[in-house]
């Protein structure tokens, strides 16, 4: 079989990125406290914590195995553009200029 156009299998990190989006855009995330947020995913109900190095843990049996799953990293880009956001917002930083973009 050929992978080309939408045939393209994806690898194991591109698979676990567009896992978190979905997450992410199907608002399956819920802060619980300042470090620590609950995720629905697709097999249950986890939580998702941010210890004080800034490292996400999470209690599915994914991240058990491998140290890293969707429901971590959705939290991770979650909380990064919640900030991008609140940055933008306080004149921190500029909005980007999506109509002079190059296609």
């Amino acid at each position: 079989m050929s992978e080309t156009g939408k045939e393209k299998r994806l690898s194991g990190a591109e698979k676990l990125v567009l896992k978190a989006k979905t997450i992410i855009k199907s608002k399956r995330i819920s802060q619980l406290d300042t470090s620590s947020y609950e995720v629905k995913g697709d097999h249950g109900v986890y939580v998702v914590s941010k210890d004080a190095y800034g490292n996400y843990n999470c209690s599915c049996v994914g991240y058990l195995k491998r140290r890293i799953c969707s429901h971590s990293l959705a939290v991770r880009l979650y909380e990064q553009n919640r900030e991008y956001r609140r940055r933008i917002k306080k004149g921190l930083l500029k909005e980007p200029d999506i109509s002079r973009r190059r296609v």
